[in-house]
């Protein structure tokens, strides 16, 4: 996947004590609030342990910087972001729709969380993505991906 920089492709790995530092230093603070506001949990609280609990992998590029964390558990999924994603923002765009669309609703027939709605970069994200609105209020949006029933 091209990208917008010289950082040209993404790829989901394993999650490591090296990409979680990384994390943990470059996370977005938008992220760090909506966790705190929505489980009461700061992820830079969490142990390495807690990490992959939660099924966590590591979207990174080419330089192995990490531009977020995610994961499926119990069906809900979730991903923090770094500063990087907004440097490769054209690259993360296009590679978050296969993952999410593609590649984790083939192993997760659905998947839904809530999310901060003053976090604006997340919500238009999940919007673009065409997330499934299930609830919403002035500060919360609960949202669905679902796999496409077959006829």
């Amino acid at each position: 996947i091209q990208g917008d920089t010289p950082l040209s492709s993404l790829r989901l790995v394993p999650l490591t004590f090296r990409y979680i530092r990384d994390f943990c230093d470059n996370i977005r603070p938008e992220d760090i609030a909506e966790c705190l506001i929505t489980s009461g949990t700061n992820p830079l609280d969490l142990t390495n342990n807690e990490y992959i609990q939660a099924g966590a992998m590591c979207l990174i590029n080419d330089h192995e910087e990490v531009l977020a964390i995610c994961g499926v558990h119990n069906e809900q999924m979730w991903l923090l972001g770094t500063k990087k994603i907004e440097e490769n923002k054209m690259a993360f765009l296009r590679y978050s729709k296969e993952l999410i669309l593609g590649d984790l609703l083939k192993v997760n027939k659905r998947m839904y969380n809530i999310a901060w709605k003053p976090n604006h970069l997340h919500i238009k994200w999940l919007k673009w993505l065409g997330c499934k609105v299930l609830y919403e209020n002035e500060d919360f949006l609960l949202f669905l991906f679902e796999q496409k029933e077959s006829d």
